[in-house]
């Protein structure tokens, strides 16, 4: 009785294996081949957005880092008063406007820190857009 135990419970541990991908046998040679999930490439810049939002006088992040050639929007949310977007190096400026819902984009294409404010409220709304 012990013997059959022992041998079912063998038997088990084999189909267990096998049906799990494994090798029954694995001191065989037989080509048992494992493979690797590929790895997928992410920009995780502030959880992987790419996004800033113009909200009251402040711009949400104010500070942001992301990759060259990547597209950065900036969205503005209930807003009260009119704002825009200006960079420092005058390379990109927005309209002015309050309408939530309005969407500016900028594509950076070269490493560097770009700061950039809102001409309506220069020292009160400021940002940095750091390209790596």
């Amino acid at each position: 009785m012990k013997h059959l135990k022992l041998g079912i419970l063998a038997a088990l541990l084999a189909a267990s294996t096998v049906a799990c991908g494994g090798n029954a046998d694995n001191n065989n040679g037989d080509t048992d081949q494992t493979t690797s999930p590929t790895p997928t490439e992410t920009t995780d810049d502030t959880n992987g957005a790419l996004d800033v939002s113009v909200v009251d006088n402040e711009f949400e992040p104010d500070e942001l880092t992301v990759a060259v050639g990547d597209t950065v929007t900036w969205t503005w949310e209930n807003t009260q008063v009119p704002h825009n977007v200006h960079s420092d190096e005058g390379g990109f400026t927005s309209e002015t406007t309050a309408d939530s819902g309005t969407t500016f984009e900028h594509t950076f294409q070269e490493a560097g820190t770009f700061g950039y404010i809102c001409q309506v409220h220069p020292t009160e709304m400021t940002g940095t857009i750091t390209v790596e």
